[in-house]
């Protein structure tokens, strides 16, 4: 009976002994890793979850073992191995980790978000990389898969893909960046409506113009951009009220003033047209209105190219903008002297006197410098002889 039981018992033990040494022997996942048998490790980690799949450690190794993997590749190569790494944090994140193991996460997410975007911004502003926008595009969009809650690789992979000509991908990305970035940021829009204006969709451009010009005092680009779409809908009055604005945050600004003057200037265009046809059909009642907004508007327009050109008188076009201002208004007032009512043709007469020797001296001004000279010098002798025939008895 002794024998037989000490029998048993040696059996036992031989079979724990022999359990124990294939435990002891077997490598650990972590063994792997430290190895570089990433293969052996991904292999043993999926092997273990589908046993037992609420082990959080695991899904975190094959996070970081997939980062490893990512960064042994080149940029166009490692999206499949972020897209693993992430949905394996995410899904690790659903358990309660310890602080440790979330900073642990949030690192190597913030570390390889932070390279991709800091490199693809050096190749695409390196003008001398080889294939600059297809490689800091592949960078870009790792960086969008590794954190899309980031508006920064939205932005820069939609500017990359419209310099790279595919301006629909542009579109697309911000659209998605929109949809998905929970505070989108005003460049976003401000890109977004340039996107669309460049598509020729005007509407659209205004719509995310309009939702990124917040404040436009603090954006000059966005309030500019906004006047080029309402100009492109036809929607002048909506510009000259924008740009009126503008005007006032920044009154030392050439280029704001010489664009608003300009588009009071074609304002000014219309106005005097319509007058025209006003004296053609003899509508008494409407012409004093029109004579008045013509005068009103057309001085204002007069100021702010004249402004424009004072803040840098040695910009030709400036200087031009005010030589075709005074040249073609004096054909519109020459033009009303033909239409008018008897009374008001002398005071046509003078006005138009008075622009054309305006025209002459900006035109005179601009022959030395202008780049079309031949064209200039064209212009002004027709002016000159314009003034001989019609106002040399003056």
């Amino acid at each position: 009976m002794k024998t037989q039981l000490y029998t048993r018992l040696a059996s036992f033990m031989l079979a724990i002994g022999f359990f124990l040494g294939c435990s002891s022997s077997a490598p650990s996942i972590q063994s792997y890793i430290d190895t570089n048998q990433y293969d052996r490790a991904l292999a043993a980690i999926q092997e273990s979850l589908l046993e037992n799949p609420d082990q959080p450690d695991l899904l975190i190794h094959r996070g970081e073992i997939n980062i490893i993997l990512a960064n042994g590749e080149l940029a166009e190569e490692r999206s499949s191995f972020y897209e693993i790494a992430t949905t394996s944090f995410n899904e690790a994140l659903e358990f309660e980790l310890n602080e440790e193991q979330i900073q642990n996460i949030d690192q190597q997410i913030f570390e390889n978000w932070q390279r991709e975007f800091n490199t693809g911004t050096a190749i695409y502003e390196d003008a001398t990389a080889n294939d600059r926008y297809t490689t800091s595009i592949a960078h870009f969009e790792n960086a969008v898969l590794l954190n899309p809650t980031d508006s920064r690789a939205y932005i820069s992979l939609s500017v990359a893909n419209y310099a790279n000509n595919d301006l629909e991908e542009a579109i697309r990305i911000l659209n998605s960046g929109k949809n998905t970035v929970s505070d989108v940021p005003e460049l976003l829009y401000e890109n977004l409506g340039f996107l669309y204006l460049q598509s020729g969709d005007p509407d659209q451009a205004v719509f995310y113009y309009e939702l990124a010009n917040t404040n436009v005092t603090t954006n000059k680009n966005i309030a500019f951009g906004l006047v080029n779409a309402y100009l492109t809908t036809s929607s002048t009055e909506k510009a000259i009220d924008l740009l009126g604005t503008i005007v006032e945050n920044y009154p030392y600004d050439a280029d704001v003033r010489n664009v608003y003057g300009t588009q009071l200037y074609q304002v000014t265009l219309g106005i005097l047209n319509d007058l025209v046809v006003a004296y053609n059909e003899n509508d008494a009642s409407l012409i004093p209105q029109l004579k008045f907004e013509a005068e009103g508007i057309g001085e204002q327009a007069e100021k702010e190219l004249i402004e424009a050109y004072q803040l840098e008188s040695t910009n030709i076009e400036y200087m031009n903008s005010l030589a075709v201002f005074y040249n073609n208004l004096t054909a519109q007032y020459l033009a009303l002297t033909e239409v008018a009512f008897e009374q008001d043709k002398a005071g046509f007469e003078e006005r138009a006197s008075i622009l054309l020797d305006l025209a002459i001296q900006y035109y005179s001004e601009l022959l030395p410098i202008a780049p079309n000279g031949e064209e200039t010098s064209m212009v002004l002798e027709k002016l000159n002889q314009l003034k001989e025939l019609r106002f040399s008895s003056n």
